[in-house]
């Protein structure tokens, strides 16, 4: 394999990185932004349950995000397993076994107790100088539960809408602080690559990324 070719296949992969960060980031704060109208809506109304929709859309759309990207990071040719890899992977860790379960659903459903198909939300928000917690469940509701919520208490909060939590198949993630490590890490790859770039002997020749703190 020629260096030409390991760098155009080494760019298919930053591509993807790229937009696969930018996809979590996007789905984020849309979803933020529904839940801030959800609030709002009245109990029961075409667009409340339409927003149920779109925010339960958002959510499977940052998990399918952000496991793409870590399947990328993983593959990238010249993207080497430093601390800041490691510290991505293992902090979405969570979203590997919510894609698991998203591709088999046929399985999934065919299962009792396990709450709602598409899984149930919870979130914490702001209201009045006071941290509230939010539970959505999606669906045709089970009586008695358990559904699980989030603890707000003793928490560092970043806006008003924090520590979105998906729960599905008796697997748990929190979509804020994941999209939090994404952000962080989206961060440390554009300093890393622009050393890398900087670097490079050639033009022609593949990247040796190090993305470091």
């Amino acid at each position: 394999m020629t260096d030409d070719t390991e760098k155009r296949r080494q760019d298919r992969f930053l591509d993807g990185i790229e937009m696969s960060m930018r996809f979590c980031d996007i789905a984020y704060k849309r979803l933020v932004e529904e839940i801030l109208e959800y609030n709002q809506t009245t109990s029961g109304s075409d667009r409340g349950d339409l927003l149920q929709h779109m925010i339960l859309m958002d959510v499977w759309s940052i998990v399918d995000a952000i496991n793409r990207l870590r399947d990328l990071v993983e593959g990238a040719p010249g993207i080497k397993k430093t601390p800041s890899v490691t510290s991505l992977l293992k902090q979405t860790e969570a979203f590997g076994a919510l894609r698991n379960h998203v591709q088999h659903l046929r399985e999934e459903a065919g299962k009792v107790a396990q709450g709602p198909i598409w899984g149930h939300l919870s979130w914490a928000e702001e209201r009045e100088a006071q941290w509230l917690t939010v539970m959505l469940i999606p669906g045709r509701v089970e009586a008695g539960g358990p559904y699980e919520i989030v603890n707000p208490v003793g928490i560092a909060f970043h806006g008003v809408i924090d520590m979105v939590s998906l729960y599905a198949s008796g697997v748990s993630a929190n979509l804020s602080v994941a999209t939090r490590a994404v952000g962080q890490f989206k961060n440390r790859y554009e300093r890393s690559l622009m050393k890398a770039e900087a670097d490079r002997a050639a033009p022609e020749n593949a990247l040796a990324i190090h993305i470091e703190a």
